[in-house]
Order: C-alpha cells, then structure tokens, then sequence
C-alpha cells in the first residue's frame, strides 16, 4: 500500500471513529488523537510485515495482499506501535478490532465502488447491512460466558505478550467474520424487501 491511500484510509478512520464506544478510560477523541500521533510509526510497521507475510506466503511478490491480510497486517502494527499506556482490560486489543474492522469495511466499500457499472448487489448489501449495523456483527455465544469480541480480544493479548501474534490467524477471523455478515446482510435485505430474489 502507498503511503498516500494509508494516509488517506488512516483520516477516513479517524473520522468515522467519532462513533467509538469509551475504552477503559480512554475516550474517542483520545484515541482518534493516538492514531494521528501513532501513524507513521504504525506504516513503517505495517511495511514491515507487510514484507515479511509476501515473502512468506506470496508465489507473486509484486501482488498486493488480499483485504484480510492486509487488514490483519494493519491490526498488529497497531498493537504493536500505537503509542498508548492504555493496557489494562485489554483496551488495545479492542482498539485494534474496532479499527481493523472499520478498516475492512472501508476496504470491501472500496473494491465494490471501484468495481464502477459492475458493482455487485451482494457487496452493496453488506455495505447497506454494515451502515445500518453501525459496525461488524459477532457470532453469538454458544457455551461461552463471554462474547466473541472479548476472546478474540485475549487471544490477541497473551499472543503479543508471548512474541506469536499471527496475520494468518487475525486473518482467518477477519474472513470469517466477514463471511457471517454477509450471511447476516442477506437475511436483513430479504427482510426489508419481501418477495426480493436470492443474491
């Protein structure tokens, strides 16, 4: 990515973050000021990993990564260089889900608007069902006393602290999020259009 479309995802980010829920003590405006402080040390980065993962896994280097990837790359230089104290009841972790995520959505916005006459009604749905959502929808719980967020959250934590954080893991959870709210987007659109056709 060039740094000219990270500067200007990093803005779009920073203001759409004014829809942000209080993390721990730091409010949104905190955290919008953190990202613009942070942001040149979060590209060099996610440059950096961004090169690590392409020579790892990529046959065409010149290729950029796919959104999931890029976006995961994204979510681990800000765990690991956003200038912030904020450590306790795993505050940066849920920062870090909360921008990539907004970062996905304006990734899949992107590729479907630049997609011109061809866009396609299902990426429209999502995007439509995402707006609507005010963000990413989780999975419910199922035997758990705590919600997806909360131990994607951890995950992440006890990853960083032990050297292992992964983007083929934050990833693998970013493409399936994002594949259950399609799934969601679909059942909302038939919802608010009765008798509308199967995408």
């Amino acid at each position: 990515m060039k740094k000219d479309t990270f500067e200007l995802i990093i803005e779009r980010v920073i203001e759409d973050i004014n829809s942000i829920e209080v993390l721990g003590s730091v409010s949104k405006n905190e955290v919008a000021g953190l990202l613009s402080i942070s942001k040149e040390k979060i590209y060099k980065e996610y440059e950096i990993i961004n090169a690590e993962v392409k020579d790892k896994y990529m046959k065409f280097k010149k290729r950029p990564l796919d959104r999931h990837k890029f976006t995961a790359a994204f979510m681990i230089a800000i765990l690991n260089k956003l200038q912030t104290k904020v450590e306790k009841d795993l505050g940066k972790e849920y920062l870090a889900i909360y921008v990539g995520t907004l970062f996905l959505k304006i990734m899949i916005a992107k590729e479907n608007k630049d997609l011109g006459p061809l866009q396609t009604r299902r990426g429209n749905t999502l995007i439509n069902f995402l707006n609507e959502m005010k963000k990413f929808k989780s999975p419910p719980k199922i035997c758990d006393d705590e919600g997806y967020e909360y131990n994607w959250a951890l995950a992440m934590h006890y990853e960083r602290f032990s050297g292992r954080l992964s983007v083929t893991s934050i990833s693998n959870a970013l493409f399936w999020l994002e594949h259950h709210n399609r799934v969601l987007a679909e059942e909302w659109r038939k919802a608010n259009s009765p008798g509308a056709p199967a995408l």
